[in-house]
């Protein structure tokens, strides 16, 4: 395409389609409040409070500084806290070290968008990774713009941008990782600096998350396969202690990674369901269920083995990729603790820009390319533009500050379920904790000197009996729904 061959263009390409995922990104975290789960609100405890996780009764009356000590109040820029947080915890610490020193410039406010922006910010580095990736392994810009495209505006890859954990960025490391690995296979495109950016970018990976070492390794393993049966020795070698030195150096930073290996509570599951033969399809399965593509990624995935025997175009570069993702799905979605998304979220660029732009090398036709690129949006279905007027639980609590919030959930559940609404509970200044245990009814709960209040109630909850409750401790004789439901509170409004 001739507009594209100017740099330029190019550029001007690239701006449009990064300014649409910046507005899809923006508009996906703006409306996310209403779906926050635990794991968003443990980035901030873990990222910031002494300790990690939270704790408190759940019964009675509480001050609401409890849910003050999910923001950097007494400890900003504690990095010994967060190493000493996610050592008590399973995963490395960089995640959290972002979150933290945000957090901490900004000490004492808190806010879903020092989570937010930096993975909108690691979004759109992977789409420009995919991008260039893209057009190293097809040589095509139109088609590299197409894939970017793609990725872009993928309802499951935006749903994780508004997920406050880590996986966007071991997204974009594991994408960067392989841009670099694949030059490699091209004498003419490798330099010296590669070795000291594979290095930098496996430490980076592996104090991430440690899902980032079963991509290096099966991406190492096409690289180190094709270094020694070419007998580039010289290069296998500094290509090898290249990656070394990257897990070396993150070790030495985190130690106790190798304790999370060998007794952490996901490495013992891991251990167990590779070992497990019962329900392997089913995982499988569900996986693909979730994937950018849905079920459509297995009949595309057959599609492209059956044009690539055909054709014979690809080449290692290709089947570098198409070998890493397939072997991290089959690895991954045998032995993972749940079978969710987001534990293939750091292969989605590759499989994204590596698979797609395989199959527009091995397919000639370019009508037949652009059917390709639809067929996957349509298959993935369009990311949600909210129109109407959103109310969010936060701003609702802001308009209410200073009544009286009441929260009743379930007996069993762990505090941190509590915590998990800690963003809009802290604006209330009389808060009351009610569970359904019978313990709890019989707690003399007076509400008589409030003319209203805010009620989030489990939706498991039995209505009824949150009224008879309610009503027999109060002045209320009304409990109104304000049409706001969280991930696990319906929101009511309880007046005279």
């Amino acid at each position: 395409m001739k507009f594209l061959e100017k740099k330029l263009n190019r550029n001007l390409v690239l701006t449009c389609i990064l300014f649409i995922g910046l507005v899809l990104a923006v508009i996906t975290c703006r409306y996310h409040a209403n779906k926050f789960l635990i794991d968003d609100m443990l980035s901030f405890s873990l990222a910031n409070t002494p300790g990690g996780w939270v704790s408190h009764e759940v019964l009675g009356w509480i001050n609401n500084q409890e849910f003050y000590r999910f923001a950097v109040i007494d400890n900003p820029f504690d990095f010994k806290n967060v190493w000493l947080n996610q050592a008590l915890d399973c995963h490395p610490p960089l995640y959290y070290l972002i979150i933290h020193i945000i957090c901490s410039f900004f000490s004492p406010a808190l806010s879903y968008w020092y989570g937010y922006i930096p993975n909108i910010i690691f979004y759109l580095l992977t789409a420009v990774v995919v991008q260039k990736l893209s057009y190293k392994l097809s040589g095509d810009y139109l088609l590299s713009f197409l894939v970017m495209l793609v990725y872009v505006i993928n309802p499951t890859v935006l749903n994780y941008v508004a997920f406050i954990r880590m996986y966007p960025l071991v997204g974009l490391l594991g994408v960067l990782f392989a841009y670099l690995a694949i030059d490699f296979f091209d004498d003419d495109r490798l330099r010296g600096k590669h070795y000291y950016l594979i290095t930098l970018i496996c430490a980076l990976g592996c104090l991430t998350h440690y899902y980032s070492y079963v991509i290096y390794f099966f991406i190492s393993l096409t690289v180190g396969l094709y270094l020694l049966f070419k007998k580039k020795y010289k290069q296998l070698i500094l290509y090898c202690v290249s990656v070394l030195a990257g897990i070396i150096i993150a070790l030495l930073i985190f130690p106790s990674a190798i304790n999370h290996w060998l007794n952490n509570p996901h490495s013992v599951n891991a251990v167990n369901n590779f070992n497990d033969s019962v329900n392997t399809l089913s995982r499988y399965t569900k996986y693909l269920e979730y994937s950018p593509f849905k079920l459509f990624t297995a009949v595309f995935i057959v599609g492209l083995i059956i044009l690539a025997i055909k054709s014979k175009k690809l080449n290692l570069k290709h089947f570098s990729l198409l070998f890493t993702g397939l072997m991290y799905f089959l690895l991954i979605g045998k032995t993972s603790s749940f079978v969710t998304h987001r534990y293939m979220v750091p292969i989605d660029g590759i499989f994204i820009s590596g698979f797609i732009s395989s199959s527009y090398v091995v397919i000639k036709n370019l009508k037949i390319k652009l059917i390709l690129t639809l067929g996957l949006i349509i298959s993935a279905g369009f990311p949600t533009i909210y129109i109407k007027d959103y109310q969010n639980p936060v701003s609702y609590a802001k308009a209410h500050y200073g009544d009286l919030l009441i929260v009743y959930s379930d007996q069993y559940w762990d505090s941190n379920y509590i915590n998990v609404n800690a963003f809009e509970f802290r604006e209330y200044e009389n808060i009351y904790l009610m569970n359904n245990s019978e313990e709890a009814r019989q707690l003399k709960a007076d509400f008589f000197m409030y003319k209203k209040a805010v009620v989030y109630v489990a939706h498991e909850m039995d209505l009824n009996v949150v009224k008879n409750w309610l009503f027999g401790s109060s002045r209320f004789t009304k409990l109104e729904p304000v049409g706001i439901n969280t991930a696990l509170y319906a929101v009511y409004y309880a007046v005279e």
